[in-house]
């Protein structure tokens, strides 16, 4: 069995920000030129976190308004 690794940086615009890493991640897939397995992300940070979502405007909203509501700036 053969292993693959990546790397990338990202930088967020403060609380709640949400970024799509699709595009890294099929990158990084891309590279490694399999042809079948298991991509996995970790993110180092205890304030960062990776999610599975539809990476639309409404439901980007929704979330950074639920995470709003669970953890406000103010509090």
């Amino acid at each position: 069995m053969s292993t693959h690794s990546a790397q990338f940086s990202l930088s967020t615009e403060g609380d709640g920000d949400v970024i799509d890493i699709t595009a890294q991640v099929q990158s990084a897939v891309d590279e490694s030129g399999a042809e079948s397995g298991v991509a996995s992300a970790f993110v180092r940070g205890s304030t960062a976190a990776i999610g599975t979502m539809e990476f639309e405007p409404g439901g980007v909203a929704d979330l950074q308004a639920l995470l709003d509501r669970l953890v406000p700036a103010q509090g």
